[in-house]
């Protein structure tokens, strides 16, 4: 058993040679977060970043980050058939992690890690 992102599995499973892999969302309770991005506050190229942030929104960005395994975030937004076959479906129960939240936690997840 390997718990780790939806993402890394379907690396594995589809382009590592682990066909027997099985990615598996548990229907008893799922989290879900977003990939992120964010711009770096005085970069030398703050322009060209918001441009690869506006990109990176758009269906086509979406479309290709799906082909790299990446979950789109976009409401509404349809896979074609053969991409979205590599997905298994949301369970019914499958929580977006609040980042903010998991932020003001961080110290306590970073002790509480190492008994787990």
């Amino acid at each position: 058993m390997w718990i780790t992102f939806e993402a890394d599995g379907l690396r594995v499973k589809h382009l590592d040679g682990m066909d027997e892999a099985e990615v598996i969302l548990p229907a008893d309770g799922t989290a879900a977060a977003a990939y992120t991005l964010s711009l770096v506050k005085g970069a030398r190229n703050a322009a060209g970043g918001k441009l690869w942030m506006n990109f990176a929104l758009t269906e086509t960005a979406q479309r290709l980050f799906a082909e790299g395994f990446v979950r789109p975030i976009l409401p509404n937004f349809s896979l074609p058939p053969e991409l979205a076959a590599r997905f298994t479906p949301l369970p019914p129960r499958t929580d977006l992690v609040d980042s903010l939240r998991a932020t003001l936690r961080k110290a306590d997840i970073d002790r509480a890690w190492p008994k787990m």
